[in-house]
């Protein structure tokens, strides 16, 4: 029988998923000159094991070394004709540089909702206003300098503390390098491969030699939840 426990999990395991961004055949947004106004739309196809169950679309802009990013998620995990699991998720992020500078989401996770709202208010303080299931209320205080799950930026993933945007929580982490591995689901291809360390169970991710964010992986009780860029597939 579909382990429906485990399903609910997805939900809470993918919200860190969401500050994707990625152009397989374009430049390196952390080498790309921000003064001009670049837009780039990304779709990743999303799998658990080896049923696809969705998708994670984004669009990234940058205008006068500012990047603003959105980020629209929809995963279902069905049985036959029975819904088992939905997901959805919208978010708006702006940075500037190496900092996060607002942030807002709106999930909906079968059935329960989240919001939150976040902006740096000086160089020492970024305040997060979360609205969570049950009508639980929560306002929290970070230092000035704060960053999201950014896959999209090796350079801004690279820090202490990140912010998980459905529930706000802050997890310590650390980027690991592992050298060059296959790509997940196109095994005939190798990249550089990094691992995630959070408090969370570990996430794989592949990059270009150019700093290009190409896949992620991550497993937990005995299941698989990859995502591939589509550029890829269409090779």
């Amino acid at each position: 029988m579909f382990n429906t426990t485990w399903v609910r999990r997805v939900g809470r395991l993918l919200a860190p998923m969401i500050a994707l961004t990625f152009g397989f055949s374009a430049p390196s947004l952390a080498t790309t000159e921000l003064t001009d106004k670049v837009e780039q739309e990304l779709s990743f196809k999303v799998w658990l094991d080896n049923r696809e169950i969705g998708y994670h679309d984004v669009k990234v802009s940058n205008k006068n070394k500012k990047t603003s990013i959105f980020t629209k998620v929809k995963f279902k995990v069905k049985m036959m004709f029975i819904n088992l699991f939905s997901y959805n998720h919208e978010a708006t992020e702006t940075w500037d540089g190496h900092c996060l500078q607002s942030l807002e989401t709106k999930t909906r996770s079968n059935g329960s909702k989240y919001y939150l709202k976040g902006e740096k208010q000086s160089e020492e303080l970024f305040t997060l206003r979360r609205e969570m299931p049950k009508n639980e209320l929560a306002n929290d205080e970070h230092p000035g300098c704060m960053g999201t799950y950014a896959y999209w930026d090796l350079d801004r993933i690279q820090r202490e503390t990140l912010i998980n945007t459905q529930t706000g929580e802050v997890s310590e982490a650390s980027l690991v390098f592992e050298g060059k591995q296959p790509l997940p689901k196109v095994d005939s291809q190798e990249a550089m491969s990094y691992t995630l360390q959070t408090d969370n169970p570990d996430i794989r991710l592949w990059y270009s030699e150019q700093g290009e964010w190409l896949a992620l992986q991550t497993d937990t009780e005995g299941r698989t939840l990859t995502y591939l860029n589509q550029s890829l597939l269409e090779q």
